[in-house]
């Protein structure tokens, strides 16, 4: 063998090389499917990010779940179309209750879910437990306002303006010279579709409230009277200004009362209570004056619309409340077409009463 001849020397090499272990070499005994995986390289995106076809893998109820922590409002019917088609309506609606609140007939993300317990603020450090109660208050002024000022929540929940702000901005938007508005449109037609869900929330809504005034130490009444116009000293040449509706209702009892004893006829107080509670959510924006029902008020109107107390003979021994023994029935319509139906429902007014007479 001459080590100067290049021929000699390019043979020893190549036999050099087949006499290798061949696991050496792994450049080149790659299998097909391991050199595609080499070639195709993986997008990177966040990592708290989830397509809506792994979204569709999780049980409805995660998935509702999902969809609400990354929208924080959202309408009902924008809520279904996210889903698969033919997911039942009515178990979304059991789901959604479990992590969001209706807000003028919208849902919107519950602070505890929201802030789970042991987390805190981002901005000050405030606990999870205190920013609930910040975030719960400013939902529930949204049950009742389009709008709402920055300074005003700040001034009442105490809490740090970068807070406040973060409160504001998951559920509204912010208004030249009108503060911050919620963020969608009152959802009349979910309130109308599904009144027991709506009547359900209000009653959470009234709890939570109730709440909330201790903690905060106001009172609804303190908001009712912010919205009244500073009235000026009048001169004698100045007649008061007429505060009824234009409908001339005044407070908007008559007319849901009318309407009500004329569908029904014979109602006890805690019923017509109830029915004016479910009235309540599809009244358009701006009705405030139907917000506190006051037990006082509605029965003077009940009464003042062609109505009559039925003096019902509870016995002692009876678990019916004070208002479900309060009983009241359509005396007259006071209508010219309705004459016949007003003498009838006045004489089936005097046989119900001798027959609840009877019968207790």
């Amino acid at each position: 063998w001459n080590t100067k001849d290049g021929r000699s020397d390019h043979e020893h090499q190549y036999l050099y090389c087949q006499a290798m272990d061949s696991s050496e070499n792994t450049e080149l005994v790659k299998t097909p499917r391991e050199y595609l995986a080499m070639k195709n390289v993986t997008p990177m995106g966040p990592s708290n990010v989830l397509s809506m076809a792994q979204l569709r893998t999780l049980p409805l109820g995660e998935q509702v779940r999902t969809l609400m922590k990354n929208v924080k409002v959202m309408a009902f019917a924008t809520l279904m179309g996210l889903l698969a088609s033919g997911t039942d309506s009515t178990a979304v609606l059991r789901c959604i209750q479990q992590v969001a609140l209706l807000v003028q007939g919208t849902w919107v993300m519950k602070s505890d879910v929201l802030y789970p317990k042991n987390t805190c603020s981002s901005h000050s450090g405030v606990p999870a437990e205190v920013l609930c109660r910040g975030q719960d208050f400013v939902m529930w002024r949204f049950t009742s306002e389009r709008t709402l000022m920055r300074k005003e929540v700040t001034a009442i929940i105490k809490l740090p303006p970068e807070d406040v702000k973060d409160f504001l901005e998951q559920m509204s938007v912010p208004r030249l010279n009108r503060g911050w508005e919620f963020l969608l449109a009152t959802d009349h037609d979910f309130i109308r579709k599904h009144p027991d869900v709506a009547q359900r929330q209000h009653m959470l809504w009234l709890g939570i409230q109730s709440k909330l005034e201790k903690v905060f130490n106001f009172s609804k009444d303190d908001f009712v009277a912010k919205k009244d116009v500073k009235q000026e000293p009048m001169s004698d040449s100045e007649k008061p200004m007429d505060t009824s509706l234009t409908n001339g209702s005044i407070n908007g009892y008559p007319d849901f009362v009318r309407s009500t004893f004329r569908k029904h006829y014979v109602l006890c107080l805690s019923e017509v209570k109830r029915l004016f509670n479910l009235h309540l959510p599809s009244l358009p924006t701006g009705h405030s004056v139907y917000g506190h029902v006051m037990d006082r008020m509605l029965q003077d109107t009940i009464l003042q619309s062609q109505c009559k107390q039925i003096l019902v003979p509870f016995p002692p021994q009876s678990n019916a409340t004070a208002d479900e023994q309060k009983v009241f029935g359509l005396w007259e319509s006071g209508e010219t077409f309705d004459k016949v139906i007003s003498g009838s429902c006045s004489l089936i007014y005097v046989i119900f009463s001798n027959r609840l007479m009877f019968t207790f």
